[in-house]
């Protein structure tokens, strides 16, 4: 690289060559031969404060009031137990799938009973055989009604004929959430081995993909009927972030302070950094002045969870 007899020691950029395919007006291809540089100019992504969506480990989209209500609608109508309970599970705690897809048995096998309290807590993370998200350790707050029916799940014949069907049989170690055929839905971190072992190999590592399709093929086509819309759109990991703002709602409504608001809300969704967790609360902010929050919203969620139970889980 030499330009007006100046020679830099040491190159500022990288040139190479690149094809480019193009075609012309009449259809035909053509190949042209360019430079280019390794250079690249970065610039800062503005933040839009009217977005839908809040960077939580991904864009995440809180479901209205609307949308909540037409999920555990179409839940109820499609009557399939594990997907309703795997849903709901993230709905009511915020929990990520690995965390929801890594219980076991033995985590919901105590008599609710034996608890105190409007909510039953749960250790997640290294030690407790639940996996969570870069191995951090984390509590779940599941409330009493739903531990309830978790717990009616795991002793109820169906869930002991999956158990029965997946490799070492029925024990309080299996799975929370297998398939018919007693697969686990997600392997934990401590099941998953290499993908080739001799002559056996793994066509691929269980990471949820059963609630996808489940979400594709069953659920989704059924939210957009009723929703009246064909492009309607939403993803499992949408839950986490529905979760936080019906918590910021029923703070909201209790005058929670900001700042205990803010703080309750970091540990129930493990944000180790509070700016995520204040996206949260600006989320809110900004949405009132396009959707003022539905009074009561939160006692007619109980409701409905309820009614999407009786009618689409059985035990």
């Amino acid at each position: 690289m030499e330009y007006a007899a100046f020679r830099p020691e040491n190159a500022p950029w990288v040139e190479s060559d690149r094809l480019i395919e193009f075609k012309d007006q009449k259809g035909f291809s053509s190949v042209i031969e360019v430079k280019t540089t390794d250079l690249s100019i970065s610039g800062r992504r503005a933040e839009d404060p009217w977005d839908d969506r809040i960077e939580d480990g991904g864009r995440l989209r809180p479901l209205p009031a609307s949308e909540q209500s037409v999920l555990l609608e179409s839940l109820a109508a499609l009557r399939n137990t594990e997907m309703t309970l795997v849903h709901l599970f993230a709905l009511l705690t915020g929990a990520r799938i690995q965390t929801v897809l890594t219980m076991r048995a033995k985590h919901v096998a105590r008599k609710p009973g034996d608890f105190h309290g409007d909510d039953i807590r749960l250790a997640c993370g290294p030690g407790t055989g639940i996996d969570t998200k870069g191995a951090v350790k984390g509590v779940l707050h599941l409330p009493r009604a739903f531990y309830e029916r978790l717990y009616i799940y795991v002793h109820s014949d169906r869930a002991r004929k999956r158990r029965q069907l997946a490799d070492g049989g029925d024990h309080c170690d299996q799975p929370l959430f297998l398939s018919h055929r007693g697969a686990p839905l997600y392997e934990n971190r401590a099941s998953r081995g290499p993908v080739s072992t001799g002559t056996q190999v793994r066509r691929h590592v269980k990471t949820g993909q059963a609630v996808r399709q489940f979400i594709r093929d069953e659920l989704l086509p059924m939210m957009r009927m009723h929703l009246g819309n064909p492009r309607y759109e939403f993803s499992f990991h949408d839950l986490r972030a529905t979760f936080g703002l019906n918590m910021v709602d029923a703070m909201t409504a209790k005058e929670t302070k900001y700042m205990r608001a803010l703080d309750q809300l970091r540990q129930l969704m493990w944000h180790v950094r509070l700016s995520t967790t204040e996206r949260y609360l600006a989320y809110r902010e900004n949405r009132k002045l396009f959707d003022a929050v539905q009074d009561g919203w939160g006692t007619h969620l109980s409701t409905l969870v309820t009614r999407t139970l009786d009618t689409a889980v059985a035990v």
